[in-house]
């Protein structure tokens, strides 16, 4: 494989990754407030709760992003933030509980920040210099995707159901999109390795390999 279609398949998969973890992590919940204020009986006050405790949540783990990556490998930050934030998603379409809710909302903004800022350093490790400006500016639309995603299934998916329709159908995307992204960057990687570990046994005089 080319490092060219090599880079490409780690943006791609790192623009799914913003997708789940902001356009769906972050943003559905402000798209359907209306609905969710009127399917559990809380008034906007609560709401305004909730996105606060959000938005805490999202500067403090910003914050600590740094140290968690000297602590967990990027890669396993980055997997460990989607798999979970897809998991959130999809545990939503079962919440009927303010206080649940309030929970898992915050949450989302945990996994936000852990799944972003690890990116910048996976991105250093894994992308030629030259192409890192370019990639980031990509990986990082993958919020507008998941928006235009967003705008077009949600008014179709209240129309047919409610507010526990759409958490559903956004979490089976989210687990899908992100087992196939985690899948391809861990085939990559153990291609990776094992390209490198031949290599050294290339380097090897034939004396001593025999």
């Amino acid at each position: 494989m080319t490092e060219r279609r090599r880079e490409l398949i780690y943006v791609c998969c790192l623009t799914g990754f913003i997708t789940i973890t902001f356009a769906f992590g972050r943003y559905i919940f402000s798209m359907i407030t209306p609905n969710i204020v009127k399917e559990l009986g809380i008034d906007y006050e609560f709401v305004g709760r909730i996105n606060a405790f959000h938005q805490g949540a999202y500067l403090l783990f910003s914050l600590l992003g740094g140290l968690l990556c000297s602590v967990v490998s990027a890669r396993h930050l980055i997997s460990g933030s989607v798999v979970l934030c897809g998991v959130s998603v999809t545990l939503l379409a079962f919440v009927n509980n303010p206080w649940v809710l309030l929970g898992v909302v915050t949450l989302q903004g945990i996994f936000a920040a852990t799944s972003w800022i690890p990116m910048v350093a996976f991105v250093a490790e894994n992308i030629q210099e030259k192409n890192r400006g370019k990639s980031l500016g990509i990986i990082s639309s993958g919020t507008s995707f998941g928006l235009i995603l967003n705008g077009v299934l949600i008014p179709w998916l209240l129309e047919n159901g409610d507010g526990h329709t759409v958490w559903l159908v956004f979490g089976v995307i989210s687990l899908l999109l992100g087992a196939v992204g985690i899948y391809a960057i861990t085939a990559l990687e153990k291609n990776s390795a094992g390209r490198a570990k031949q290599r050294g046994v290339d380097r090897v005089p034939g004396l001593l390999r025999g």
